[in-house]
């Protein structure tokens, strides 16, 4: 009789740990499927990362060609055209990509091979990048290959290639050998459980190779294969096979996603479902099999609810995770500077970079910012007549609202502020990235005018209020920015200004604008027939002294160098400049902006943001001060401006002009140290600001 209840428990025991070993199995199949179906490239198509992955899979395709060592004429012609289209396609979402770059580079190297055959759809792709040159299959002797094996870890392992072409044959005692080495590293929990199979039989060798199409072409020349697998009797429990020690059937189940009606007839088989498959036996008779009882009736709730959303409380990291959505403002986009839509471009490509599948929506006045720059246009609450009032129903709609861009603390606080506050009060997190402050506020707003100004300088007063106005202005700052999720600003001074507002907490990155470059066509860096002065006067608080303008545009083009206007309003600053007898680009974008800029020779502005545009395609900068954000600009060179637009020394001024016209000077290696101290701090407050976008909860 004990021996019978013995065998008994045996079989119970052996039962429960199948029904064990099941249950886990199909939790752990259902983790990875439910993955699969969230972030899979194959799925979501439509992603950054998944149209990056089908690029670099499409020009690995021809890559893979190129360098066959018998390689056909006309391979991959579809190949070809179809990666030009995903390249286009990309770029027209999600901007440039050093992963689209080489894309092309492949293409043209494509090309190239085939240079006797009519591909016009191909060369118009790559006649809009004729900067890109055509990639090169480098060419890695032994001797190159072993040079780097007695040198430190990093400079081996960036030594590495991959290696298609094989010499001949290698000695089964030099494979084993390298086998033995590679068996000593460690291995989860010392289980040993890698098994390495050494295949030198031709037939067996065919045969794996038509599992696995990745060596076609070149894998018959290997005389040996060698086949990596897992001995499982190492492995004990399914949780241990899959290392999901914290999954629980039930919510997975019930996280899954809406829109069907049933598991997966594999999986239903698998939870035992008495309408599919055979019921569990034996163990029934002592209670029943309680975890697959537990996932049939998980089951059947889920084809009842219809795959509900996951129930409050669920652990993040199995649920999907919700593309963030953002909503962009600033000072008023859309409405005619270049600056600013620069900023605002760079923004966005910033952030579909830093925060990938982000969904971005912008506060403009033009409604064309929308499809130019593939996002979602929405009023310019607080600007060209749209009440801030109808704002805060907008941002509930997103997860997070950052006012981004120029001097809008300093220009338009009151507006800034009150957006930010809504969207506090909306329980959206609020951050301020890359703006400045300049050391004057917008005197449309804190200066005295018209008769108050008559009233209270009679009295007296007018300073009086004037403090009375900005000390309300820092008593707000104080109020509204210390509960901002970030605040980054511009440069160092701007965050000087603001703590002596109230606010101390705000740290340093750097423009944006700084990631703005030229067009794909542009002739940056090629020399013109004459030398040539880029010039910017603004309208906005205009220069006092136009005769020394003009005067200065006379002693340039006396000396035998042009003037061309960059004007960053297209309407005004055009008009101005246009008076005073300077042509004018007929461009009016950013990238217009750098292309003109990069055939100066120098750059003479009011206005900041030509001086970073034409600092980023590397010519020398001269600036007129409009308040202290273009001082602050230049000091990052080692320079100064020239005056004021109230104040300037115009003979002073000309007399530089010319000599930046003759001299560059030290101006190419003091920008390059400019530029990587600025690169520095921008890339550093960039992972932290995408960090907190990232992290934030889905609403």
């Amino acid at each position: 009789m004990t021996a019978f209840l013995k065998k008994i428990k045996r079989a119970f025991d052996a039962e429960r740990l199948r029904s064990r070993f099941a249950s886990e199995s199909v939790r752990a199949f259902l983790h990875d499927w439910k993955r699969f179906r969230w972030h899979a490239g194959a799925v979501h198509l439509d992603r950054r990362e998944a149209a990056l992955a089908e690029i670099v899979m499409g020009y690995h395709v021809l890559e893979k060609g190129l360098t066959m060592p018998h390689r056909r004429l006309g391979f991959g012609r579809p190949a070809a055209l179809n990666l030009a289209r995903l390249v286009e396609a990309f770029e027209k979402k999600h901007g440039t990509d050093p992963q689209a770059v080489h894309a092309a580079a492949v293409l043209r190297a494509y090309r190239q091979l085939h240079a006797a055959e009519q591909m016009p759809r191909l060369d118009a792709f790559l006649a809009a990048r004729p900067a890109v040159p055509a990639a090169v299959e480098p060419h890695v002797r032994r001797e190159d290959y072993f040079a780097a094996k007695d040198a430190p870890f990093p400079a081996f392992a960036a030594s590495r290639h991959c290696v298609r072409h094989f010499a001949g044959p290698v000695p089964r005692e030099t494979v084993e050998r390298a086998i033995a080495v590679a068996v000593t590293a460690p291995s989860a929990c010392n289980r040993q459980h890698a098994r390495v199979h050494v295949v030198d039989s031709p037939a067996l060798r065919d045969r794996l190779f038509g599992m696995q199409g990745g060596t076609r072409g070149f894998g018959q020349d290997a005389d040996k294969v060698l086949v990596v697998s897992a001995d499982l009797s190492a492995v004990g429990t399914a949780r241990r096979l899959h290392e999901r020690r914290h999954l629980r059937a039930e919510p997975l189940l019930r996280a899954a996603p809406r829109g069907r009606r049933g598991l997966h007839p594999a999986l239903e088989r698998s939870a035992g479902d008495g309408r599919r498959g055979p019921q569990t036996a034996g163990p029934a008779r002592f209670g029943g099999n309680r975890p697959a009882r537990r996932l049939r009736r998980a089951a059947r709730r889920v084809r009842r609810a219809g795959f509900a959303a996951p129930r409050p409380g669920f652990d993040h990291h199995l649920a999907r995770r919700r593309d963030v959505k953002i909503l962009l403002g600033g000072v008023p986009f859309g409405c005619d500077n270049v600056g600013d839509e620069a900023i605002l471009a760079c923004v966005v490509r910033m952030l579909r970079e830093s925060v990938p599948g982000a969904e971005l929506s912008v506060a403009t006045a033009d409604p064309a910012t929308g499809p130019r720059l593939g996002v979602r246009a929405v009023p310019a609450f607080g600007f060209a007549g749209t009440p801030v009032a109808g704002f805060a129903a907008e941002a509930a709609k997103h997860d997070a609202y950052v006012w981004c861009g120029a001097t809008g603390l300093s220009d338009y606080p009151h507006v800034a502020l009150d957006l930010l506050e809504a969207a506090q009060r909306a329980g959206v997190p609020a951050f301020v990235w890359g703006v400045g402050m300049d050391d004057e506020l917008n005197p449309v707003f804190f200066k005295l005018h018209g008769r108050r100004r008559a009233l209270l300088r009679a009295l007296g007063l007018a300073g009086l209020w004037e403090r009375r106005l900005r000390a309300r202005l820092a008593r707000r700052i104080a109020a509204v920015l210390p509960r901002c999720r970030g605040v980054w600003l511009r440069d160092p001074q701007s965050a000087a200004v603001l703590a002596s507002l109230g606010f101390p907490g705000a740290k340093v990155a750097a423009d944006t604008a700084i990631l703005q470059g030229p067009s794909e066509s542009s002739n940056a860096g090629e020399a013109g027939p004459k030398r040539r002065l880029g010039l910017c006067i603004s309208t906005q608080r205009q220069v006092a002294d136009l005769g020394g303008v003009r005067r200065l545009v006379a002693a340039v083009r006396a000396d035998g160098a042009d003037v061309l206007g960059i004007p960053m309003n297209p309407k005004t600053d055009r008009a101005l400049l246009e008076s005073l007898g300077v042509p004018c680009i007929p461009g009016d974008t950013p990238e217009a902006v750098c292309d003109a800029a990069a055939t100066c020779d120098a750059v003479l502005s009011s206005r900041l943001h030509l001086l970073i545009l034409a600092a980023n395609v590397g010519t020398p900068v001269l600036g007129i001060a409009r308040g202290a954000k273009l001082a602050n600009w230049l000091s990052n060179f080692g320079r100064t401006v020239e005056g004021s637009v109230a104040d300037c020394d115009w003979d002073a001024a000309t007399a530089h002009v010319l000599a930046a016209l003759h001299d560059r000077g030290d101006w190419d290696a003091v920008r390059a140290a400019a530029y990587t101290r600025l690169r520095a701090r921008f890339d550093a407050a960039r992972a932290e600001f995408a960090a907190a976008l990232r992290s934030l909860p889905a609403r």
